[in-house]
Parts: C-alpha cells; structure tokens; sequence
C-alpha cells in the first residue's frame, strides 16, 4: 500500500497500468515535461492502449518504464544490440535519440490527449491526421539536422548559438515549431471534443 505523500515506484505503476490495460481499462497519465510539445502539454493527460513491440509503427506515441519515471515519447524504430532488438524514442523536441530500450520496459501506446475537459483521440478524424503530421515533421526535423553534434540528454535550446550554424539552426527551429504550433492549435479548435 502506498502512503500518503509517498512515490511510487515506476516498476510497480507500470506493472499496475500493464495489469488494468490487460482487464479492459484504459488509465491516463499526466505529462509532467515539454519534451513533446507542442502536441502534448505539461499537465496533459494521456490515455494508453495495450501493444506489443511487434504492433508498433514509427511515429506513435509510446510509454516507456524508465528507471526514475514514465517517459512518453515517439517510437522512431528498432535497432540492432548486444542481446536484441532495442526500441529506439526520442521527443519531438528533442534531435538526440534516448538511449535504447528493451522492449519489456514498452508499457502501452498513447491514443488520446485530454487538455482539461477536452480530447483528442490520435486513432480517428483530425486528431489521427494531426499525430501523423507531427509525427512527420519530426522525422523530418530530425534528417535535416541531423548533423548537429548534439549529446543525448542535452537539449537543443539550451545550446550558445557560437556560429552562424548553430543561430540558423535555432532560428530554423523555433519557425518549424511556431508552425507546428498553429498546425496543433487549429486541429484542436475543429477536432477536439468533450470527455466522454
């Protein structure tokens, strides 16, 4: 039992969301960073669907039992490791990969958002049409600077602009988002309804 006030481990909650998904529920989680965004918002909350490694497709938005948290990120794609296939996430405004994944550690795939009393379902209508075209322009995003040297875990806005590269890459940047921003912001005004 946990107590009032106490964390709860990220092991057990994953084994407890992957155990109610297994029963029918479908459990949202709260955001708690801006590495998605402008898609997923802190204080979103997002709904999860049971899937198998094998049922992923790159772009979707996927839960991860990290070993301090939950993470959600977008599923890029599988690589090649000692031991296996890894799953291969990175968020959207982020251009470093996370470190590889196994995937018993996938904990379900994220379905809808809900942004205060008003959802966006990403299997159908506008909302799937949205997650698609972020998921896109963040592949995209991702090959055309994929060159700058960048560590993992080291975000990209944080970085001095020292050369004329590195100022055009952000101003480069901080356009795509401004667009990805208007892009979101007009799909949730048409697409979005009231929570079930």
């Amino acid at each position: 039992m946990v107590k009032p006030g106490e964390r709860v481990k990220p092991e057990v909650l994953a084994d407890l969301l992957r155990q109610g998904m297994s029963q029918g529920q479908r459990p949202f989680l709260v955001i708690t960073s801006g590495s998605m965004r402008p898609l997923l918002r802190i204080n979103d909350a997002v709904q999860l669907e049971p899937v198998t490694g094998e049922a992923l497709c790159p772009g979707d938005l996927i839960t991860i039992q990290d070993r301090n948290t939950l993470i959600t990120h977008r599923f890029c794609g599988w690589w090649q490791g000692e031991g296996g296939q890894y799953l291969l996430t990175r968020g959207d405004r982020s251009l470093a990969m996370d470190a590889p994944w196994p995937p018993t550690l996938l904990v379900g795939r994220v379905v809808a958002r809900r942004r205060q009393n008003r959802w966006l379902s990403f299997q159908k209508g506008g909302g799937r049409w949205l997650a698609r075209y972020v998921a896109r322009s963040a592949a995209a995003e991702q090959r055309l600077f994929r060159l700058v040297n960048v560590p993992a875990g080291y975000p990209v806005s944080s970085v001095t602009p020292w050369t004329h590269s590195d100022a055009v890459t952000l101003f480069i940047r901080r356009l795509i988002y401004l667009w990805l921003i208007s892009v979101v912001g007009f799909i949730e005004l048409t697409a979005t309804s009231q929570y079930p």
